[in-house]
């Protein structure tokens, strides 16, 4: 079995923090959840900060972001890391896109 922390919400000069901070406490992995700050360079970096700990996004917001370029982001970090990195997407509901995004729900 596999134990994991999660961040996020915090400032984003403390990614890397609490990232070594994960892995100097044996944890497996870390996600990263977008909460105040984006995700992908949360994630980037946490990978940047450790040697062993895998990284995963909980959960990356698909629906604001260009397909392509979070593609390439998620196979940047994929490298940065050496393969420790997983990309988790979500849609969001209804009001948090309306009053995030101020976009229609259609």
């Amino acid at each position: 079995m596999k134990v994991g922390s999660g961040f996020g919400g915090g400032w984003i000069t403390d990614a890397a923090e609490g990232a070594r901070r994960a892995e100097e406490l044996g944890f497996d992995f870390a996600n990263v959840a977008e909460t105040a700050h984006d995700s992908m360079l949360a994630a980037t970096l946490a990978a940047n900060a450790t040697e062993r700990l895998e990284i995963a996004t909980s959960v990356t917001i698909a629906f604001p972001r260009v397909p392509m370029i979070l593609a390439m982001q998620a196979w940047d970090i994929q490298h940065l890391s050496k393969g420790r990195f997983a990309l988790g997407l979500g849609s969001q509901v209804k009001g948090h896109n309306q009053r995030r995004f101020s976009v229609p729900w259609v």
